[in-house]
């Protein structure tokens, strides 16, 4: 059997802590690059940091694929876009009010356009920022408006997982009854 002497072992922890911050800190700047990206676009929205921004969600996998848009797309083609995406960056990475700010810019842009795909995926990261940040009623409401949706699409794994989430807020809002009502209808829903 293998086993390490104390000096050994204080090595070893040693060495996974310096790697831990290496990498960390590579995710810091990724984080750095990202906020002072989206702090020239949110005075200059041009499509040249557009670009950047979504490289770098691309490279953080937040985005499925690398978008890239050309010279002549509208204004508010690339503020729903980049907005859309930096709440989903912003939920990935635990910073919630930020991504209710960038969801409640891309929401309306989204409903405008008839993008209800992206429009329920900004409704169910609302209801899950104002869950993470005890606002319960919100998160409600968008958890809710996001079930809608997924009730209007048919899609019984969609609404399992609004019915899911809206379930677990009422759980973190110590509602767990009602909580439990949510979670089961899910269920349902989910062996369909």
């Amino acid at each position: 059997m293998f086993s390490l002497n104390k000096l050994e072992m204080k090595r070893a922890k040693l060495l996974i802590l310096m790697l831990l911050c290496v990498l960390s800190g590579a995710n810091v700047a990724k984080c750095d690059e990202i906020d002072s990206l989206l702090t020239v676009f949110d005075k200059n929205p041009t499509v040249e940091v557009a670009n950047k921004l979504m490289n770098c969600f691309a490279d953080k996998q937040i985005t499925d694929s690398g978008i890239v848009f050309n010279s002549s797309v509208p204004a508010d083609t690339l503020r729903k876009t980049v907005s859309f995406w930096t709440g989903e960056w912003y939920l990935a990475t635990g910073r919630y009010d930020k991504s209710a700010d960038y969801s409640l810019v891309a929401l309306p842009l989204l409903q405008a356009c008839g993008d209800k795909e992206n429009e329920r995926e900004c409704l169910s990261v609302l209801a899950i920022c104002y869950m993470r940040l005890a606002n319960y009623d919100e998160a409600i409401k968008y958890g809710q408006l996001c079930n809608q949706i997924d009730r209007e699409s048919g899609d019984p794994d969609r609404i399992s997982a609004s019915l899911n989430i809206i379930g677990s807020i009422y759980v973190s809002a110590k509602q767990s009854q009602q909580g439990l009502v949510y979670m089961q209808e899910a269920l349902v829903h989910a062996e369909k």
